[in-house]
């Protein structure tokens, strides 16, 4: 093995130190060198430890792994960029790509005389010398990563009096061991003597003291030190972050609050204490906030960690409050909750609307680390290719807020920080856009829907609202109670407005105020009414001097104006801009209204911390409350005389703002306007191209009607005629519309998929069972509805049951289709026994009882069932065959049984001989099965003569040649066909 031969090099750094800093006893604090303290000493000992011992160790192994024969870089001849063209043929933007500006000119040097760092050594390792380094196990590739990590980690701490000394050093030994054991095992080479000599050497940097001899040649170390440009950008630049971060805060939306020392009254809310977890979830399942960074997708085949995770969200779902709780996290402000966020030695918050700069090089040094820049850095281009190297994170919110300059700066991001880790929020306007421009820079990316509260984020959310409102911890839990039981009563018509946090924040104040208004909401447009009601009557109370009658009211109605010119504009932005704010003061000027005051009632307000001229950007709370201002507006113009026609023949692309209709169904309602413009609001909704099937729409239409007569003949004839097919995202509505519009409806199919469990979707039971009494008079035992029920999830895992659902179909609806699972039922109650329409059963049973239950159901209904599909969900060692019940039906039989394993073949030979009787099985299907050849063998010549046609096998076992051949002929002895899936 080499000697570490750099020891005795006379101008080594490493030398210098070791000679310079031992003594018998430490130089007192007041006599340290001039600009060093005692903590630059501490702090100096890990940093050398790292960056010249660790270093020494990786180009060690790096050295080695370079001339082994399975690189073929013969020899110490080749350079780096050679070998990358001649034999990696390593394309020169991959080259590039891997090797930045920070690392030239070393790709052409000889490596084997050469110094180099960590972070090079790894670009080596993962890139030139892949074949080996991906030999490697995975502890000796995870030591490598945190090594990596570990040189930019510790100069964290070189601000901080977090620095355990010992700890450090010691973790460095570990992993410096584990990094020379892994590499020779995997190389067959010997390191001990490299792993003696780095002990060796951590201890005595470890031990060394401070000499009162030789201070100039020990300053000159320390200035040398203190000069790193890696340890400067992330020192200066996370504390600078840091403090910029800190003052970030969820933003209140009513900051009129705060000037009313009554019960309303509302302190600033902070982001650790306010902030609540949002629900989450990509296209099959819901991750949690602490595992985002950890969420993993499909690419190229294998299970990954995507560089890029792209929220999106209505306006008002979270999404901004979900990037400053990162913030936070990074920070140290809230409790660590998100994983491996404190591995990024810099994050990069990006609100695209404040973006000011033109390249992303001056929004880093002007707008994000002006201090870092101008104190520490003279050369601005340096910045790039600096983070290049740094575990970074960039936190994007607001891509469809993007104007010209801040798509320039997003799409620089993508295209020169593609390898690092990127978070971008965006409306689901803008979401192909935002993943076209991944794909465009081929950026790995993952999706991810933020989807506002769940009743239990609701709850949680609602208890931090009112705890930083109400002091007195009695009337606080009182008031919690009181309001937590509205949501789930009367509040229930809200629906998914009450997923917003804002407006949720919002319901809160006014119940607050006045609980009584509250109990009279009764659609979204009569929400916001009263919500923007409390504003209006707030703000007059404290301009109450020389305020002109109505004054208030005009220039609300003018902000309605201006949100509905913006609308037309960009669909998705909710920031104002100068111009629009601009005529917004001067309509307060006119109507003698401080502007300040107003837009500070009525708009989120946010001030640039580091912009010192301070101006406020002003921005609407989300969309919806541009929707529901617009449309007060659109309302009020017909109300001064102009026809919903006109306004209709005024506006293209209609489609685009179907919630301003919904808004405006409310407002004409409220106005008592909407009987004579019924025609026309439907002609406007024709125009919106609402598809017959977009039910949630319609019964929005419905509910902002109030339930109008004529509106609802209206709504029955634009639905499906004959047939209705529902799932998880509009079920609740639908059946809302089945009970309240005159439908003729002969067929339903509601089917949830098995990400879906449907016990949590919000008031389906409830609305399922209510049809009893809704639907009487309509449809009974002798005019049915004929039902189709999927749910997924309850027929896949061990969840729970689908009875519930299906005794709410009596009498109105016959089953004809059932995917689910059943329970234990008394007998003569069984949910199935009535169900005599019923052709086609896939159920999956978890109790003996159960099994009894389905049995005596059949015996009543066998004659129409046409296939069974049952599940045996059996635990083996307590359900003995005989003990089964026997499956009686007119068509075919198939039964799944999962996890059989070689011990278990007697068992299940068994329960097919008691389930299916005399008349056979005609599929059997075993997933996640553990049989070994042999097993499937005998399991088919047991199943020989008993009525099966197919067997298939979910397998995680490789069959050989031979044995797929002996299977074959097993398979025409039989007569029972094979479906092996591996």
């Amino acid at each position: 093995m080499d000697s570490w031969e750099f020891l005795r090099e006379p101008a080594s750094h490493l030398a210098i130190f070791l000679s310079t800093a031992v003594m018998q006893t430490g130089l007192p604090e007041s006599r340290m060198p001039k600009g060093f303290s005692l903590e630059d000493f501490n702090f100096s000992k890990v940093y050398k430890c790292i960056h010249q011992v660790g270093q020494k160790a990786m180009c060690d192994v790096t050295r080695r792994m370079y001339l082994h024969s399975c690189v073929n870089s013969t020899g110490e001849t080749v350079s780096v960029r050679e070998y990358s063209k001649k034999v990696s043929c390593l394309s020169s933007t991959r080259q590039k790509t891997a090797f930045s500006k920070t690392v030239q000119p070393l790709p052409d040097k000889n490596i084997m005389e050469q110094e180099f760092d960590i972070s090079f050594a790894y670009k080596l390792m993962t890139t030139v010398c892949c074949n080996i380094y991906n030999e490697l196990d995975s502890n000796c590739q995870q030591n490598i990563a945190n090594l990596k990590s570990l040189r930019n980690k510790i100069s964290h701490k070189y601000l901080s009096n977090h620095l355990d000394i010992t700890a450090e050093i010691d973790n460095l030994k570990k992993v410096l061991k584990e990094i020379y054991i892994g590499v020779g095992d995997t190389l067959q080479e010997d390191f001990t003597g490299n792993i003696e000599i780095m002990e060796k050497t951590l201890s005595d940097i470890y031990d060394a003291q401070i000499r009162q001899d030789d201070m100039i040649t020990y300053e000159e170390d320390v200035k040398a030190f203190k000069m790193d440009r890696t340890l400067k950008l992330i020192a200066y630049g996370c504390k600078e972050l840091k403090t910029l971060y800190g003052k970030l805060t969820v933003l209140n939306p009513c900051t009129w609050l705060s000037h009313d020392s009554s019960k309303t009254s509302l302190r600033k809310f902070q982001v650790d204490k306010i902030f609540t977890p949002l629900k989450i979830e990509d296209s099959d399942r819901k991750i949690s906030i602490s595992e985002l960074l950890q969420a993993s997708t499909r690419i190229d085949g294998e299970e990954k960690i995507p560089c890029a995770l792209i929220l999106y969200g209505l306006a008002g779902s979270g999404k901004t409050s979900l990037c400053r709780y990162i913030l936070n996290n990074w920070c140290g402000i809230a409790e660590k909750i998100i994983n491996t966020i404190e591995n990024f030695d810099l994050v990069f918050l990006v609100e695209v609307r404040t973006v000011k700069s033109k390249t992303l090089t001056e929004y880093l040094t002007q707008q994000r680390l002006p201090k870092t820049h101008n104190e520490q850095f003279k050369d601005s281009f340096e910045i790039i290719p600096l983070l290049q190297e740094l575990d970074i994170l960039f936190v994007i919110d607001g891509f469809d807020e993007a104007g010209d300059e801040a798509k320039n700066i997003v799409e620089e991001i993508f295209a020169k920080f593609s390898n690092k880790r990127i978070i971008l929020t965006t409306c689901p306007e803008y979401h192909t856009d935002a993943v076209l421009l991944s794909n465009r820079y081929d950026v790995d990316c993952l999706s991810i829907e933020v989807c506002g509260f769940d009743y239990v984020g609701l709850k949680e959310f609602t208890i931090k609202v009112f705890t930083a409102v109400e002091e007195n911890e009695m009337n606080r839990e009182i008031q919690i109670g009181e309001f937590l039981k509205y949501i789930r009563g009367r509040g229930k018509v809200l629906g998914s407005h009450l997923k917003l946090p804002l407006t949720l924040a919002l319901l809160i104040y006014l119940w607050r105020d006045n609980p009584d208004i509250l109990n009279r909401v009764t659609t979204a447009t009569n929400l916001y009414c009263e919500l923007f009601k409390l504003c209006q009557e707030k703000l007059e109370e404290r301009l109450h001097a020389g305020l002109l009658t109505g004054a208030v009211q005009n220039v609300v109605l003018f902000l309605g104006k201006q949100a509905w010119f913006m609308l037309q504009l960009n669909n998705t932005r909710i920031c104002i801009s100068e111009d629009i704010k601009k005529k917004i003061i001067e309509k307060c000027e006119y109507e003698k209204i401080d502007d300040v005051e107003f837009m500070s009632a009525f708009l989120m307000c946010e001030i640039d911390e580091n912009n010192e001229a301070t101006e406020s950007t002003y921005a609407f709370l989300h969309k919806t409350q541009m929707e529901y201002l617009a449309a007060g507006f659109l309302a009020n113009t017909v109300i001064g005389g102009e026809t919903l026609d006109s306004i209709c023949n005024n506006t293209t692309e209609w489609w685009k703002y179907r919630e301003v209709i919904v808004f405006l169904t409310g407002h004409l309602a409220i106005n008592h306007i909407l009987e004579r413009n019924i025609g026309p609001l439907f002609t406007l909704i024709k125009k919106s191209e609402t598809g017959i099937g977009n039910y949630n729409f319609w019964w929005k239409i419905l509910t902002e009607a109030l339930h109008h007569r004529k509106v609802a003949d209206i709504i029955a004839r634009e639905l499906p005629l004959r047939r209705w097919e529902l799932n998880d995202t509009h079920v609740v509505t639908g059946l809302q519309l089945l009970s309240n519009t005159p439908v003729d409806l002969q067929e339903l199919k509601i089917e949830m998929p098995s990400n879906v469990e449907p016990y949590d979707i919000p008031e389906l039971l409830d609305t399922m069972t209510n049809l009893r009494d809704k639907l009487r008079n309509r449809y009974d035992k002798n005019n049915p509805i004929l039902v189709e029920l999927h749910f997924w999830r309850h027929n896949e895992y061990n969840t729970k049951l689908s009875d519930d659902f299906i005794r709410t179909l009596r009498p109105w609806g016959h089953l004809t289709t059932f995917t689910g699972s059943l329970g234990n039922q008394k007998k003569g109650k069984e949910v199935l026994s009535y169900c005599f329409k019923l052709k086609i059963i896939c159920v999956r049973i978890m109790t003996l009882e159960a099994l009894r239950s389905l049995g005596n159901s059949l015996s009543r209904i066998y004659k129409s069932v046409n296939l069974l599909r049952v599940t045996l969900a059996l635990p083996v060692y307590n359900c003995a065959p005989e003990k089964l019940s026997n499956l009686q039906i007119s068509g075919d039989l198939e039964v799944t049984v999962p996890d059989i394993k070689d011990e278990d073949k007697e068992w299940l030979k068994g329960c097919v001989r008691q389930i299916c009787g005399g008349k056979g099985c005609r599929h059997i299907t075993l997933p996640n099965s553990q049989l070994t050849f042999s097993g499937i063998m005998w399991l088919l010549s047991a199943l020989r003569d008993k009525g099966c046609e197919k067997l298939t096998i979910a397998t995680v076992t490789d069959l050989s040649y031979p044995e797929m051949m002996m299977l074959k002929r097993k398979e025409k002895e039989t007569c029972i066909e094979i479906n092996w899936i591996h």
